[in-house]
């Protein structure tokens, strides 16, 4: 479907004179082929930027005989463009939906934490990325690799031996290896999170846990009725003699999965998980306030220097703005939670992000006609 799209978008500007289009077509046929653009579909869920776009598809260009710079970089530029207006009109419920989640990873970073929910089946998950600088310490013996946090490092952290480079190893000469690096690390809990990465990866990781949700609930079921399964990622295998069975299973878990309200469940549990972090933070920070400036009217009282009472008072009044925005943003999860309503007969939630943030206008889904009732198998398993 985007292909047609983006061919339609050449087509009317090479009908207008755009240089790039007629250049496009004139080389490839007079058409835009699948080929050409399947890279930058496949990778728009996981965050690709227009550059990406462009070296993906000056790639395929080049690979068809492209071989001018200038005129690959100006026309996969523009094809770039084509595709995400064409996936923006194609596929407008979801772009809404990832916008959505982007906004609701936003807010959470704003608090400085990382973005965690729970998948379908129970896991709790949690994003990793955070800010870490690497530099190598060379010594007498040893070159070590030291992870450190963004900033000056802590002259009280505890830093802690890799068990790549054990008391045991040291022991059988593994010093003695030439430029042989022991790694140094922080608790990475410490360290900043990555809010670019964050945000980012938040709706890619989302879609990941569900498909591992239903490749664990098709294999279980298949344990259940003694198939042979072996699965990677979203390839689901079998016996030649069970792949019909294991076709209805995996059809029928596809169903119990996806008739949960999951992005409703998904915006409750943000929201909880924003309202208790905020709340230990707002009152941390208010407490924090409250002791500054008392010790700034202790110190006016008693004459104190007017630099400190000045460098006290900011402090003060930023712990005080700090705890103001943990309510902001607690409002903001609370309006973008609100946002996703269930279906008429809770089966497809869908939420769509709105132009000023997290929280956007109400989407409801349409319940299933009879038509599609009627296709969902009422057993598993081979029929007559």
């Amino acid at each position: 479907a985007v292909r047609e799209v983006v061919e339609r978008i050449v087509l009317a500007d090479a009908d207008a004179g755009r240089s790039e289009a007629v250049k496009l077509l004139e080389r490839n046929g007079g058409t835009i082929d699948r080929k050409l653009v399947k890279q930058t579909v496949m990778t728009s869920v996981y965050g690709v930027t227009p550059i990406g776009a462009q070296t993906q598809i000056a790639d395929r260009l080049r690979e068809r005989g492209w071989s001018n710079t200038q005129e690959i970089f100006k026309v996969a530029s523009y094809l770039g463009q084509a595709v995400f207006q064409s996936i923006s009109e194609v596929f407008s419920s979801g772009q809404a939906i990832m916008g959505w989640l982007r906004e609701c990873a936003k807010a959470v970073c704003r608090t400085d934490r990382p973005v965690e929910w729970t998948s379908p089946l129970g896991l709790p998950i949690e994003q990793p990325y955070r800010i870490m600088r690497t530099t190598r310490v060379p010594t007498s013996l040893h070159n070590f690799n030291i992870q450190l946090e963004d900033g000056q490092p802590d002259p009280q952290t505890a830093w802690q031996l890799d068990s790549s480079a054990t008391s045991s190893e040291q022991s059988a000469g593994e010093q003695d290896a030439p430029d042989s690096g022991q790694s140094l690390f922080v608790d990475r809990s410490t360290c900043p999170v990555d809010k670019r990465a964050q945000q980012t990866g938040f709706p890619p990781n989302l879609i990941h846990s569900i498909d591992a949700s239903h490749m664990m609930m098709t294999a279980l079921e298949c344990y259940k009725r003694g198939i042979t399964f072996a699965g990677v990622h979203d390839s689901f295998w079998t016996h030649a003699s069970t792949v019909r069975e294991m076709g209805w299973v995996l059809r029928e878990t596809f169903i119990q999965l996806h008739s949960r309200p999951l992005l409703q469940d998904l915006a409750e549990e943000l929201r909880h998980n924003m309202e208790r972090g905020t709340r230990e933070q707002t009152g941390e920070l208010l407490a924090e306030a409250a002791a500054l400036r008392a010790r700034v009217r202790q110190l006016q009282s008693s004459g104190g220097d007017k630099s400190e009472v000045a460098v006290l008072r900011r402090r003060a009044n930023h712990a005080a703005n700090r705890a103001q925005d943990m309510q902001a943003v607690t409002d903001a999860m609370r309006a973008a939670a609100a946002a996703v309503t269930p279906g008429l007969s809770g089966t497809c939630p869908e939420a769509a992000a709105g132009a000023g943030g997290a929280s956007g206008p109400e989407v409801r889904c349409a319940a299933p006609g009879p038509a599609a009732k009627a296709s969902s198998p009422s057993h598993v398993g081979p029929r007559a």
